[in-house]
């Protein structure tokens, strides 16, 4: 997701722009709503915070990515909150955790304990490829 590649570099208002637009073509303009009315004060930040807080709190009535939303909160450096999606994911046996110990996304998390405790138990390894 494009709005995830500007957010890990810095990007928030760009990021902004881009998860917009992406609801919006899902369909979920409520949550496209609450980005744009955030974001319109200069809080790029809390815009993606009061969005994601929304998605959590909706994924009863639709298929949510524990792993994205983490993702996205540990690059904003909220580490409980990173952690208890992490868990989740990982309980559902989410695929996506595969990509845990090399996404960058995650920098801001990677050395406390209980990241390397999840890498450990999804048992995530480096493959080099020559090519």
């Amino acid at each position: 997701m494009l709005g995830e590649d500007f957010q890990i570099k810095g990007r928030y208002k760009e990021a902004v722009d881009q998860y917009v637009k992406g609801l919006k073509v899902l369909g979920y303009d409520d949550q496209a709503r609450i980005l744009q009315t955030r974001s319109a004060k200069g809080d790029y930040k809390g815009a993606i915070r009061a969005w994601l807080r929304v998605y959590v709190a909706t994924s009863k009535s639709h298929h949510m990515y524990k792993y994205f939303a983490a993702l996205l909160y540990a690059n904003m450096g909220d580490k409980e909150e990173a952690f208890a999606l992490l868990e989740e994911a990982y309980q559902k046996h989410d695929g996506s955790l595969i990509h845990l110990k090399d996404h960058p996304a995650f920098d801001p998390i990677r050395l406390d304990p209980r990241f390397k405790s999840l890498v450990r138990r999804v048992g995530c390894r480096i493959v080099h490829m020559n090519i």
